[in-house]
This record gives structure tokens, C-alpha cells and sequence, in this order.
């Protein structure tokens, strides 16, 4: 192989890669698969719902998870009776399943719209409906454990933590004034 065809080679090598790269790195190529869109949209949705009902485990039970928080507790609060830690304890579970909750409305929304922002009343509507099932299967999975107990009030605080995310959204994209398109009107 002669210098010059080995150049000629290489280069279409190189340029190939990046092709490739570039391809491979942007979404917008890939909407020609309804597969890779697809999991591009609800992939992250339904891997963190997943993480979610896992959390319903009667590995995640207050008397589990009281092994690692409350001794953090008494460290951070070392003149606080055992009733404030264990209402810490109760109140840091509570905001965890609000946030867990506030996390999948967002992704959610995403899997619904394409982007992660407020698109429409549709949307948010879907995503909503579809925290509040997954919310229903999570408090009536715990509510067949014995260590574990489902409730309406929980159900609640994850509806709550879900509409929370969509507030945040909301004023999100309020705040930025990104119309439908996705594009700022700010200059």
C-alpha cells in the first residue's frame, strides 16, 4: 500500500468516526427509529419507576432505613429526645417519597412532550394520571407487607410532590419565556 492511498484511507477512517460520533450523540438523528425514540422519551421514566416501587420494599421500612438515619440523627442532634428524632425520622421518609415523586412527574412529563418542560395541559394530565397509578400500585404494594403500610395520607404527599414538579415546571418555563418551539424569545 503506497503512502499516499494509506492517507486516503485513514481520512475516510477519521471522517467516518465522526460521522458515526455524530451521529450516535445527537437525538434528532435518531427519529427515523421509533424504537430508539422511544427509549430515548420513556426509558428514563420507566427505569425510575422501577426505582420507585423498589423503594416500597420491605427492604426501605421504617425499621430499615431507621438503622442509618437515626444514628445520623443523634449525631447531628445530639440533645434531641427520641421522639423529635423519630420525628425526623418520619419527616426525612416523607420528603423522600415527595421528591421521589416530584422526579418521576418530571420524567413523565419529558417521555410525553420530548423535552423537559411544561408543553401542554396534555401532557401534564398524563403524567399526572400515570404518578397518581404508579402511587396507587406503590401504597397497595406496601399494604400487603407486613412491615410496611399503605395510606391514603401517602398517596397524597406523592400526588404532592408530583405537583410540586409541575409547579416548578411551570414557573421554569415562565421565568425563561421558552414558548412552544423551545426557542427564547429573550434576547
Amino acid at each position: 500500500m503506497s503512502k499516499d492511498s494509506a492517507i486516503a484511507a485513514d481520512g475516510r477512517a477519521s471522517r467516518a468516526r465522526k460521522s458515526w460520533r455524530a451521529h450516535r450523540a445527537s437525538p434528532s438523528s435518531w427519529k427515523g427509529s421509533a424504537l430508539r425514540g422511544f427509549a430515548v422519551r420513556w426509558l428514563p421514566a420507566l427505569l425510575w419507576t422501577s426505582v420507585v416501587l423498589g423503594f416500597s420494599s420491605e427492604a426501605f421500612a421504617a425499621t430499615q432505613t431507621s438503622r442509618l438515619l437515626l444514628p445520623l440523627l443523634r449525631w447531628m442532634f445530639p440533645a434531641a429526645d427520641p421522639e423529635m428524632l423519630d420525628a425526623l425520622h418520619v419527616g426525612i421518609r416523607k420528603l423522600a417519597h415527595a421528591i421521589e415523586y416530584a422526579i418521576l412527574a418530571a420524567l413523565f412529563i419529558r417521555a410525553w412532550s420530548g423535552r423537559l418542560g411544561i408543553e401542554g395541559a396534555r401532557d401534564v394530565g398524563r403524567a399526572l394520571l400515570l404518578v397518581a397509578a404508579v402511587a396507587a400500585v406503590d401504597e397497595y404494594r406496601q399494604s400487603l407487607s407486613t412491615v410496611r403500610t399503605g395510606s391514603l395520607r401517602d398517596w397524597g404527599i406523592d400526588l404532592g410532590g408530583a405537583l410540586l414538579a409541575v409547579l416548578v415546571l411551570w414557573i421554569w418555563k415562565r421565568a425563561t419565556g421558552t414558548p412552544r418551539g423551545g426557542r427564547n424569545q429573550r434576547n
